[in-house]
């Protein structure tokens, strides 16, 4: 005579199924679990992954990951806040330990590629996704998001150094934008190893566009900018 089955085990197979069925006990749905999921399934599926594959890796439907997250749009912006958090604190990190202005300059480049090549499906999703139709405000946005805290800090050692701080906006946008578009183009051509690529944005960011070996404020906290 086969033994009952007990409680337990009743419970250890209803929990095998996706959350959000209308069935037994189910796991603790919470919201960072869900984005996790997301970065994995972006990782291993490509920035063209679509809601259902990412409810698939977190083990729900895709209901209860409209609830918890939002549409495309809103997990685009949650994805694109933790990315942010990431280049920050690699680029402070970073750049604490430099010596000189030059390699200050390289560390913060370094890092916020570092960051990028660790994850690059990652970074196409959350400049290509979302809808379409609310592109500029999203964009502008996240480009607000990655270049008011930049700025904050570069008026601070403008003032330290005894220069005009006016520019500070002007140069947080810029290196935003630069360092963006200057990603999607060696994502999408792979022409160049980190190491070059890393090389040529700190002479970029270091000499200038005229070669001149003057010494620029180095740059604060890093931006990340996306038009998700």
């Amino acid at each position: 005579m086969s033994s009952p089955i007990t409680p337990s085990a009743t419970t250890v197979a209803t929990t095998r199924r996706r959350v959000g069925r209308p069935t037994g006990a189910v796991p603790v749905t919470d919201r960072l679990r869900l984005l996790e999921a997301a970065e994995r399934s972006i990782a291993a599926n490509g920035p063209t992954v679509s809601m259902e594959a990412i409810a698939q890796e977190a083990d729900v439907t895709k209901p209860v990951l409209y609830q918890y997250v939002g549409n495309k749009d809103a997990l685009v912006q949650a994805l694109a806040e933790r990315h942010m958090v990431r280049i920050n604190t690699a680029v402070e990190r970073a750049m604490g330990l430099a010596t000189d202005g030059r390699a200050r300059v390289r560390r913060f480049v370094s890092a916020f590629f570092d960051v990028v090549a660790a994850d690059r499906n990652l970074y196409v999703f959350l400049t290509s996704a979302g809808a379409s139709e609310s592109w500029l405000q999203r964009s502008t946005t996240f480009a607000d998001q990655s270049a008011r805290p930049l700025a904050i800090v570069l008026a601070r050692q403008r003032v330290s150094a005894g220069a005009d701080p006016a520019v500070a906006t002007t140069w947080a946008y810029g290196t935003v934008g630069l360092l963006h578009y200057i990603t999607l183009w060696w994502l999408r051509d792979q022409s160049l190893t980190l190491a070059e690529i890393v090389d040529h944005v700190t002479e970029l960011m270091w000499s200038g566009l005229g070669g001149t070996a003057q010494q620029p404020t180095p740059p604060g906290p890093s931006p990340m900018t996306t038009k998700s």
